[in-house]
């Protein structure tokens, strides 16, 4: 994705600009080097930072088995593809890196996989915003088209036979798969059964502990999204239930309940976390009162749900105040299936319909689930040493669905292999 912001005046300007720098940007050995060496490093930093592990960790350990987009953008993917050009690059094959650099943007320039722009101006303008674009790229790619052109044919002169052949007819095979189309929601048999359902990862430096709970919840086209969401607000809000019995008793800073909706997770989260079991059983016994008439009633009492209901409507305003904040709306949107903001408007009525009842009915249906030890996955990183242990025996103490069975994993283990050197 590339994403620029300007003047009105300087519009058109800037798109050519950007259309530019993505065509005719040439690729130099000695950058790729610097550029890959600097994303190593940034790699290395993320695998100390415990929030971002735990994501990069269930991603890894829920999509695991099949082939596909999170495969290709993992951190653990990653590291090593980086590490390969920077050896490669050192070891004479830098012109090989830069083809394949080249295999992309061709890939761009074709628009393999289509694409999609999205654009937000000012309120009254009568300029075609997104036919600047369209008309900007064509003479851009045509000026572009000539370059290769003429650059192939100054080569094809220099060599002889086949390879003369190759030098013209030669480009780049189309992806597999679009991105970050088709999508696949998340399902118990994606899990990698490399691993277990419980994951824990000690990793060096952390001070505390980080934990992520997953069940399957796939509400991105159905009715039961605002309940979710709306019940997810009243569990997480400031001085609400998880807040009370996590934060306010000390076992971690922050737990939360959030609705991943383009992978259909409903995540359990724990940052910072002295005490992450004690706080676990904190969250399944918030659950188990939600489930009594008496806890419903005091967790969903009217009050409480046209507050959350009102919080969540401001927080959707929020997210349309400024014009890149339209764009990513317009964005998710589209990924919904909505294509315009008022077709999504529309659907957004339907928060306003969300009764007790509904929280009472996804309450049964997803949030219970929580509770199954074959629906759940649960990832946590943890400080090394003898307090990892320790927790993996406290949570394996537990009866029934309180119990989890953490398997130890290390860091090197969610990587992805890499092919055997020497293969191109």
């Amino acid at each position: 994705m590339i994403t620029a912001s300007c003047e009105p005046d300087e519009y058109t300007r800037m798109t050519r600009f950007l259309v530019q720098v993505l065509l005719f940007s040439e690729f130099s050995v000695e950058r790729v080097v610097t550029v890959a060496k600097n994303l190593v490093s940034e790699i290395v930093e993320c695998r100390r930072d415990g929030g971002g592990m735990v994501a990069a960790v269930s991603t890894r350990v829920c999509g695991g088995c099949e082939r596909g987009n999170d495969e290709v953008i993992s951190l653990f993917k990653q590291d090593g593809v980086l590490r390969d050009v920077v050896a490669r690059c050192e070891r004479g094959e830098g012109a090989w890196v830069v083809e394949r650099l080249e295999m992309v943007k061709e890939c761009l320039v074709r628009g393999a996989g289509g694409g999609f722009v999205q654009v937000a101006g000012p309120v009254g303008g009568t300029e075609d915003l997104t036919g600047v674009v369209a008309k900007v790229w064509d003479e851009e790619v045509k000026m572009y088209r000539n370059s290769r052109s003429q650059s192939q044919t100054s080569q094809t002169k220099k060599r002889k036979g086949g390879d003369a052949a190759a030098a013209v007819t030669s480009s780049p095979p189309p992806p597999s798969w679009p991105f970050p189309f088709p999508r696949t929601p998340y399902t118990a048999s994606k899990i990698d059964p490399k691993f277990t359902r419980s994951v824990l990862v000690p990793i060096p430096g952390l001070a505390t502990s980080f934990l992520a709970q997953i069940v399957e919840c796939d509400v991105l086209n159905s009715p039961d999204y605002y309940a979710v969401t709306l019940l997810s607000d009243l569990l997480t809000r400031t001085e609400g239930p998880l807040y009370t019995a996590i934060r306010g008793a000390g076992y971690a800073y922050d737990a939360s309940l959030s609705l991943a909706l383009w992978t259909g997770y409903l995540t359990f989260d724990l940052s910072d976390a002295s005490e992450p079991h004690k706080a676990v059983l904190a969250f399944y016994d918030i659950l188990r009162k939600v489930g009594s008439e008496s806890g419903f009633e005091e967790v969903c009492g009217e009050f409480e749900v046209e507050t959350a209901r009102a919080s969540r409507v401001y927080k959707e305003a929020c997210e349309r105040s400024t014009g890149g904040a339209v764009v990513g709306a317009v964005l998710r949107g589209a990924l919904r299936g909505f294509k315009s903001l008022e077709e999504e408007e529309a659907h957004q009525q339907l928060l306003y319909k969300v009764t007790r009842e509904d929280l009472r009915r996804v309450y049964k249906k997803y949030f219970c689930r929580f509770f199954e030890a074959e629906s759940r996955v649960t990832v946590m990183t943890t400080p090394p040493g003898k307090s990892a242990k320790k927790l993996v025996k406290e949570f394996a103490s537990g009866t029934g669905s309180d119990c989890i069975k953490f398997r130890e994993t290390k860091l090197e283990e969610l990587d992805f292999p890499m092919p055997k050197k020497g293969k191109k």
